[in-house]
């Protein structure tokens, strides 16, 4: 058995801790960093294909 001083030290931290709080705010933060990745990627190929290619919206306008 552990001396009452260790135990205390060993217990799990309560769900409100200032720490996991902390910490599940950076989960959270990270999980939507993540989200965003592709919506950025597709956004950035987007942009080089109309830089590349122009727009096709107006190509077909000019043609029409």
């Amino acid at each position: 058995m552990l001396p009452p001083a260790l135990t205390r030290i060993n217990a799990a931290p309560r769900a409100d801790h200032a720490l996991i709080e902390r910490k599940r705010a950076a989960i959270g933060d990270v999980t939507q960093a993540l989200a965003n990745v592709p919506k950025a990627r597709d956004a950035a190929y987007e942009q080089a294909f109309s830089l590349l290619y122009g727009d096709p919206g107006r190509a077909s306008a000019r043609n029409g």
